[in-house]
């Protein structure tokens, strides 16, 4: 069996819809969508850390993007692990990649991430970052892999409703008014 967990970091059910993403919708007969979900704080990683143990902010102490915390033998992982289950996270953002996706299964590699100034900027302040398109091939690839066992469970986060918005060039051309 395949297991994977879809997590997108601040986007509203009512904004993503299938104009947005077909692709996605077209299989939703296939996936479990929990609708009345609530987040456990502002924190990414309190709230994926809740996600992971089931258990409440108070219970699992973790209340910043930055605590440095194991995840314990009940989390998802590592209960799907002693059932013979390979597993993998792969996140959109560098701390949530160090602090739970590389704890999920084998490591993740290294962001690739363009080297212009903006984005070097972009970096040191926010953190290494990629995009959806990344985050998805990276874990398309991993859970399509024949030399893996076929009981997978992949944990996807995409962080891109906090990325930077950076126009299209056309848009930056100037438009002359005839007087």
């Amino acid at each position: 069996m395949i297991a994977i967990l879809i997590t997108l970091d601040c986007v509203r059910k009512d904004h993503f819809n299938k104009d947005l993403a077909p692709k996605f919708f077209a299989s939703q007969n296939d996936w479990v969508c929990f609708e009345n979900a609530f987040s456990q704080s502002q924190n990414t990683l309190s709230s994926h850390f809740t996600m992971l143990t089931s258990k409440y902010l108070f219970q699992h102490g973790v209340y910043s993007n930055f605590s440095d915390i194991a995840l314990p033998e009940y989390s998802i992982d590592k209960l799907l692990r002693k059932k013979g289950y390979e597993t993998k996270g792969v996140c959109g953002i560098s701390f949530l990649a160090n602090q739970l996706g590389n704890k999920i299964g084998e490591k993740d590699k290294l962001f690739d991430v363009s080297d212009s100034q903006i984005k070097k900027l972009f970096k040191k302040i926010l953190g290494e970052r990629r995009k959806a398109n990344k985050v998805l091939s990276n874990g398309l690839k991993w859970l399509l892999d024949d030399r893996k066992k076929s009981d997978k469970f992949l944990w996807m986060h995409f962080f891109d409703a906090h990325m930077p918005y950076y126009c299209p060039s056309k848009y930056f051309q100037a438009k002359k008014i005839n007087s």
